[in-house]
């Protein structure tokens, strides 16, 4: 796989996290655990990888919030656009990839 199909597609899956995350903090705004415990939201932390090898890319991960914080809607619904966002202009870059690789094949050929 190519460094920028590696990095498109660690993109994509970053994307996928925000959007999983914001949309687990809505549906469990009210939840409360077994035990009676508040819902504890998370965040998604993403870091740029390192850029040595073939090391490209961000990683993803989850983090939980303090305990006791509240789920803030708007800002949710705002992540859920910012990754919708980003992971359309990562699928528009594995798109070009494939597109040119194509081409070079077809010019090879």
């Amino acid at each position: 796989m190519s460094d920028a199909m590696s990095i498109a597609v660690s993109g994509l899956t970053a994307a996928t996290l925000r959007i999983v995350n914001a949309t687990s903090n809505i549906v469990n705004v009210s939840s409360t655990t077994p035990d009676g415990k508040k819902f504890q939201p998370s965040d998604v932390s993403v870091k740029t990888n390192a850029v040595s090898g073939n090391n490209l890319g961000v990683t993803a991960e989850l983090q939980l919030r303090a305990e006791g914080s509240e789920v803030d809607l708007a800002s949710e619904l705002v992540d859920i656009n910012v990754a919708a966002i980003t992971y359309k202009a990562n699928a528009a870059i594995i798109k070009t990839i494939d597109e040119m690789e194509k081409k070079l094949l077809d010019t090879i050929t």
